[in-house]
This record gives C-alpha cells, sequence and structure tokens, in this order.
C-alpha cells in the first residue's frame, strides 16, 4: 500500500462496484458535505486507478469540480480479493435487497473460484494435502462452505436465501438482456419491497403470469402481493393438455407383421380411439366406414400378393404359419361380425 495523489480524471469506477450496486447512486448529501467541510477522505485505488473504496466520493468530487484527491494504492495478488474488497467496503452503508443479493451473486462466485484453487492444490501444487481428497467430496463441501460464507457476509438468512436471491437476479438480468423491462422491474419491486422467496417464484414463473396492469402497478409498489398469479401460473402449468382424441389411420403394413385383427383393434383403443356404444349413425354413413376399412384390408392383401415369387420359395413350415396367419385372420372377422351383426 502506498499514498498519493491522483487527478479524478485518471480514476476509474469498478465496474464490479457498477455491477453490484448500480449507476445512479444519488451524492446529493455527499455534495454538501465535502463543499462545506472542504475535505474529501483518502479514496482506495488499483496501480491501474480503478476505484476499491469511495466511488460515491469520486462522483461528488465531479460534481464539485475537484480536480485531485488523495488516495491509497493497493494491489491484491487475484481478482477475487479485490471484489472481496470492494463488498467489504459497502459493508455499512444502507443497501436494497437487490444490492445485497447482487452482492451474494458476486460473493458466490468469489468463493466458487477459490475453492477451485484449492481444489487444485489439494493433492499437488505448492502446499499440497497430506491425503488425497477425492475431488467430487471436495466440490460438494466447498459448495456448502460457500453459500454459507456468502449468507452470512451479507446478513441473509440462509444460504439458501442467498440461493435464492441470486437465481432471482439471473433472471432479472435476462429480462433487460432480452429488453423486457418492465417485467425485470416488477421482479426487481418484488424482490425489494415483498421477500426473496416470492420474488424467486415470480422470476421462475415470469413467462406464465398473467397479471392485469393495475395490479402490477400496485405489485411494484408494494401494495399488493403477486402471491395468487403465481399460484395460478403454477397450477395451471401443471394440468395436463388434454390429447386430441384422434383415431389412428390404419397402417396395411401392420398384417405383414402377423397381428390379428383383434389386436390390431386393440392398438387403436391404446393409442386414443374411443369407441362409443350406442351411438346413432344412419345406415349409409355406416355402410361407408365399412366399406372404407375394408377395402384397407383388401390393400394390405393386395401388398402381400406381391410377393408371391418368394412366398413360393418358403418351406413346407414357412406356410404353415401363413396359413395359421391366414386362419386367425378369418377367424376374428367371422367373430367381429358376429358381434357387429348381433349374432344375425
Amino acid at each position: 500500500m502506498r499514498a498519493t495523489k491522483m487527478k479524478i480524471a485518471d480514476l476509474k469506477p469498478h465496474p464490479k462496484n457498477a455491477e453490484i450496486y448500480g449507476y445512479n447512486e444519488d451524492v446529493s448529501d455527499l455534495v454538501e458535505k465535502i463543499r462545506r467541510s472542504k475535505k474529501v477522505h483518502t479514496l482506495t485505488v488499483n496501480s491501474e486507478g480503478y476505484i476499491l473504496a469511495g466511488n460515491s466520493r469520486y462522483k461528488a468530487c465531479i460534481e464539485l469540480g475537484i480536480g485531485e484527491v488523495n488516495v491509497e494504492v493497493i494491489d491484491f495478488e487475484t481478482p477475487e480479493e479485490e471484489i472481496e474488497y470492494i463488498i467489504n467496503d459497502n459493508a455499512t452503508r444502507e443497501k436494497t435487497v437487490e444490492q445485497k443479493s447482487r452482492e451474494a451473486k458476486a460473493l458466490k462466485e468469489v468463493e466458487e473460484a477459490l475453492a477451485k484453487k484449492r481444489q487444485a492444490t489439494s493433492t499437488g501444487g505448492v502446499r499440497p494435502q497430506l491425503v488425497a481428497v477425492p475431488p467430487h467430496a471436495v466440490e460438494q463441501i466447498e459448495q456448502g462452505k460457500s453459500r454459507d460464507i456468502t449468507a452470512k457476509k451479507i446478513g441473509l438468512r440462509s444460504g439458501r436465501e442467498a440461493d435464492r436471491a441470486i437465481n432471482t437476479i439471473k433472471v432479472i438480468d435476462k429480462l433487460e438482456n432480452e429488453g423486457r423491462k418492465e417485467e425485470a422491474d416488477l421482479v426487481r419491486a418484488v424482490l425489494n419491497k415483498r421477500s426473496v422467496s416470492t420474488a424467486e417464484e415470480l422470476a421462475k414463473n415470469i413467462d406464465k403470469v398473467d397479471i392485469p396492469e393495475d395490479d402490477i402497478e400496485l405489485i411494484k409498489m408494494g401494495r399488493k402481493s403477486p402471491y395468487s398469479y403465481i399460484e395460478s401460473a403454477k397450477k395451471k402449468d401443471k394440468e395436463p393438455e388434454t390429447p386430441k382424441q384422434e383415431v389412428p389411420q390404419v397402417d396395411s403394413t401392420e398384417f405383414l407383421k402377423g397381428k390379428t385383427t383383434k389386436e390390431i383393434i386393440d392398438n387403436y383403443v391404446n393409442n386414443g380411439a374411443i369407441i362409443k356404444p350406442g351411438t346413432k349413425i344412419e345406415k349409409s354413413k355406416l355402410l361407408e366406414k365399412l366399406e372404407k376399412h375394408i377395402n384397407v384390408f383388401s390393400m394390405g392383401m393386395v401388398e402381400c400378393m406381391m410377393y408371391q415369387k418368394e412366398i413360393h420359395q418358403f418351406t413346407e413350415k414357412d406356410i404353415d404359419e401363413l396359413r395359421i396367419c391366414f386362419n386367425k385372420i378369418i377367424s376374428d372377422l367371422n367373430g367381429y361380425k358376429n358381434l357387429f351383426l348381433g349374432g344375425k
């Protein structure tokens, strides 16, 4: 660490600061405080001029036209340590739930990155462990630690709540990247004014919820809960769509597989065909249907007859199997004829 002076023009806001805490911070009170005291507390920056602590002071100095400030220059060994420093520096500031959630997201990424580096040296590296730990076990342990550490640092109730907050933030960012600002603002409002769990549920169902425009405004103001709309969307999503009942087309190749007429009819039923006993139908319509199906059957027989040359080369055993197949078909047809005509 070294102390020096730097021109405001040479300083730059750290990208992570804006990502976590936003761009539109109100610094009007700080501007007045600096104007009255004529003092600016020292900023902390890295050697590239990125501000690690003092973004608000930096913005206030720009408004006041201050050209130079005192800084402490610190360079960390890893980007992860730098991000941790930024978040720790903002520990006492008043934050929205969204800002806390973004802190959770950034800290989780930091912890996971550090866990991977520790895993890399678990069986090798500069200071390897004496006993090798299975990689999957290390990963599970570190994931659990990461959740607990993240939640503790930002004041959330549990690692689970931290995960929910992170999931919600990811959806908000996705919606904004897709240009769906209204929906992103709705989820953000629920996160800040309701609860993390409700915001996560809304985020997960944002493509399914149907909320009237008037209620959207009330929800954004925190005067109405989106819970009923979320539950309605989830219930609707669970209800299976009623499949269209379509009678499958008869495939003449079914006859080539040696299936009986009964099996084919069973196939119809199993595939969604409905037989409605007692349905009224005109004789002409019934005859039309019957002729249609007989024609299909006949077409199947014609297809089979195209293989006469091959059939003549069959063994006697093969011929017997064909004969049995025909007898089954004839028997089934007679049975269905009697059933169809009531034994007449």
